[in-house]
């Protein structure tokens, strides 16, 4: 085993790579190392926000819980330790990561839609269970209990424009005064963008000329033209500029009325996911 300095302190926390319930009642939890840790605390708890308890320490990379309980949800996190000098101690810990060690099945169908200020849930649901929702954004990787339901359909009210949503449900199982909590369904992503407006739409000198409300968050618009306002619109640009928005083009005919609509967009890797659109604006 290398020589530890006693002086250098912890500088990079674990991170947990996995982590998964066996058959037989037990977690087995892995991490890629933190440089210059001596052992590791790992610590549980059946909430993100409550005390975390130390359950034993490991010298390598992975241990297994065997006190786990079925039906029970808890919540690890690993600890990274070394001593200094002097009889202080160096810590690091990893990101919180949760498990469901139950055999209860996990909801399936999950879909997620923003439309018109909310955000709308649906899954397939089974007899005797009612579901947590779980919901985390690009900026916080740890998920937050954000509701329950019993019907297969949530509503969020509380998102903020211009975030990238993830959304996961935990099955409850409901029998007297005792809940069984179950696994998690797999995650289901979706961009809420608050929907955009069309300020102004003019004709001037043979070009249309639109100005567009700015919607907080979004990497863009793009704006679609259609010869009739029940449908047939088509894509005819987009801009990036997300401080003044405005479009122009040549007027595509002198003697017909045109009808355009506008949406922001924002990027989720190499994925575009949309606002809802603006009301309908004629040009004539």
């Amino acid at each position: 085993m290398a020589e530890v300095d006693l002086k250098a302190k912890i500088t990079v926390a674990p991170v947990i790579t996995s982590i998964s319930a066996t058959e037989d009642n037990k977690v087995l939890i892995r991490w890629k190392e933190s440089p210059l840790a001596e052992k590791y605390d790992i610590k549980r708890c059946l909430t993100p926000d409550g005390d975390f308890a130390h359950v034993d320490w490991a010298t390598g990379t992975e241990f297994t819980d065997t006190t786990a309980e079925r039906d029970t949800t808890y919540w690890y996190k690993v600890v990274a330790w070394k001593r200094l000098e002097g009889k202080k101690t160096s810590k690091k810990a990893s990101t919180l990561k949760l498990v469901a060690v139950s055999d209860i099945s996990p909801a399936e169908g999950l879909t997620v839609k923003a439309d018109k200020g909310n955000i709308f849930l649906s899954w397939k649901t089974a007899p005797g269970c009612k579901y947590h929702i779980y919901r985390r954004s690009e900026l916080f990787s740890r998920p937050v209990l954000v509701g329950e339901s019993k019907n297969g359909s949530f509503t969020d009210e509380n998102a903020v424009s211009g975030q990238i949503y993830h959304y996961c449900l935990q099955t409850v199982k409901t029998g007297g005064d005792k809940e069984l909590y179950g696994n998690f369904s797999k995650e289901a992503a979706t961009a809420f963008i608050d929907t955009t407006e069309i300020l102004s739409a003019k004709k001037i000198w043979g070009r249309v000329s639109l100005d567009v409300k700015v919607v907080a968050g979004c990497d863009g618009y793009i704006f679609e033209r259609s010869d009739r306002k029940d449908g047939g619109f088509t894509e005819v640009g987009r801009t990036e500029d997300i401080t003044a928005v405005t479009f122009e083009e040549k007027s595509p005919s002198r003697l017909k009325s045109y009808y355009y609509r506008v949406r922001a967009y924002k990027k989720s890797g190499e994925t575009e996911l949309y606002g809802a659109y603006s009301e309908i604006k004629a040009v004539r």
